[in-house]
């Protein structure tokens, strides 16, 4: 089983880090892609605004997540 632990805002600081304007409209929805290759979401923690989550999955979902991400980002 792979485990992924992140944050919302972590997520977005890397994801951004050095962008502009424009690639703040095109930001990657990891959770989405995760959900969408069958890897499981679950809320951990939720404290103010901030949002901790965890996403698991097996191996091969795993695969299939980094396969979409490679393909969005080449899009």
């Amino acid at each position: 089983m792979t485990c992924l632990y992140y944050t919302d805002n972590a997520i977005d600081q890397r994801h951004l880090a050095g962008a502009g304007p424009a690639a703040a409209k095109a930001s990657l929805d990891i959770v989405a892609l995760a959900r969408e290759v069958g890897m499981l979401i679950t809320l951990d923690a939720r404290i103010g605004n901030q949002e901790y989550r965890s996403v698991s999955g097996s191996l091969s979902a795993f695969e299939r997540f980094a396969q979409a991400v490679c393909e969005a980002a080449a899009a």
